[in-house]
């Protein structure tokens, strides 16, 4: 009798399940879900997802490494329209200049007399900082040529020939560049820091040290606050300090551009992961939503951050003055790139031609494809994230199927 019973039970069950229609099949007659065209949508979403997310990230890195880390040629390009920088020969003679003043065996340089002398009108003794602001310092500093003849100096044959003892930044020698250049806004040389290369403003800052802290015979000078000689070392310490100095300013901003962009990866292979049998759950569904929702929002802070410091730096602080032409007629409100007010032109150079200017350009140019590849990025993450929205529901459904009494109360 038990025997009979339990085959009667089996048989009950076995013709139930014959009868009852699959999940898929109810679906499917009633709403018109196919769950092969499903499983195609799922995998058709995660391949654009996956190409976007590659795309994305690749110009997330690149943009962001490049963002501030412009070469400082771009920079001299657009100051005097030549990208030479500076160099031990061009700071020697500035060293020259400084010995037939005082004689030879005059006071040694010290470092409020290299600021005075090449740092230019930024430096400013009473903030205390001294040595940072070597990083602020006007383009005049690290580049090679002058755009112009300066005011206090009198030039021929495209050098400065003599100078008024408060000319700054100018000496008997240094070249004047004979090419168009562009106008170059106030704030900008502040922000220098955080745009140009820092390993190119070590090796300017270095050749400069090397250069002033030797006499004219080629002895190192002794410094009259520590009453040490200089040395090689101590020149090497310098530079390296003032490296260290130029990537901690850029550090924050460097740290915030690269969240977005890995928090996004982090959420793509989580995604991938679940397509895979050992990784399907309701565990690695709600991991992907949460890496998802913070991938998002750093990838719009990131935004925020790059379109905040162009517009601060450039798009305010510069103008475009090629679109009007009623600019260049009388009375000539633009004179060699430059407006009236003062405001130089992005698009105009000193000889009065439309060309953009390098240095705001290359800066215009990261911004775009940082911001791109965010949104490729969002792209991705919620195409990724449909590709495995079907784990969760495959959960439901389990936990549905599996309710016990004590569950439903």
């Amino acid at each position: 009798v038990k025997f009979a019973w339990v085959w009667t039970k089996a048989q009950l069950h076995s013709n139930t399940a014959d009868t009852m229609p699959s999940v898929a099949d109810t679906m499917k007659s009633k709403v018109g879900w196919d769950e092969g065209y499903a499983r195609r949508v799922r995998l058709i979403t995660g391949v654009l997802g996956l190409v976007l997310l590659f795309s994305g990230v690749v110009c997330q890195w690149w943009a962001g490494n490049n963002f501030s880390d412009v070469p400082l040629k771009t920079l001299c390009t657009a100051f005097s329209g030549e990208d030479a920088v500076m160099t031990a020969v061009d700071f020697e003679g500035s060293k020259k200049g400084y010995y037939k003043r005082v004689g030879e065996n005059g006071p040694p340089i010290t470092l409020n007399t290299i600021a005075s002398e090449f740092v230019g009108e930024d430096f400013d003794l009473t903030r205390g900082v001294a040595v940072d602001q070597f990083l602020y310092s006007n383009p005049s500093f690290w580049c090679k040529y002058l755009p112009a003849c300066p005011a206090g100096a009198t030039c021929a044959n495209s050098e400065v020939v003599t100078t008024e003892s408060w000319t700054r930044a100018a000496w008997a020698g240094r070249k004047i560049s004979e090419k168009p250049s562009w106008g170059i806004a106030t704030g900008v040389s502040d922000f220098t820091s955080t745009r140009i290369g820092c390993g190119d403003k070590k090796e300017v800052y270095k050749a400069m040290l090397e250069t002033v802290f030797k006499d004219m015979r080629g002895d190192w000078v002794k410094d009259v606050e520590s009453d040490e000689f200089w040395s090689q070392g101590a020149v090497d310490i310098a530079s390296d300090e003032i490296y260290f100095s130029c990537m901690r300013a850029k550090g924050s901003t460097g740290y915030i551009l690269s969240l977005g962009p890995l928090l996004s990866s982090m959420t793509s292979l989580i995604c991938l992961l679940s397509l895979c049998r050992w990784f399907q759950g309701p565990t690695t569904a709600s991991a992907a939503e949460g890496f998802a929702i913070v991938s998002v929002a750093l990838t719009l802070v990131g935004f925020w951050v790059v379109n905040y410091r162009t517009d601060n730096e450039f798009l305010q602080a510069y103008m475009f003055c090629g679109r009007n032409e009623v600019l260049f007629q009388p009375p000539y409100m633009v004179e060699k790139g430059v407006y009236f007010d003062g405001t130089p032109c992005i698009d105009i150079n000193s000889n009065g031609e439309k060309s953009t200017n390098p240095y705001v350009d290359i800066s215009l140019r990261m911004t775009a494809v940082y911001t791109a590849g965010g949104v490729c990025n969002l792209l991705a993450t919620i195409l990724l994230l449909v590709s495995v929205s079907k784990l969760k529901e495959q959960s439901k459904s389990s936990k549905f199927q599996t309710l016990e009494a004590s569950d439903e109360l």
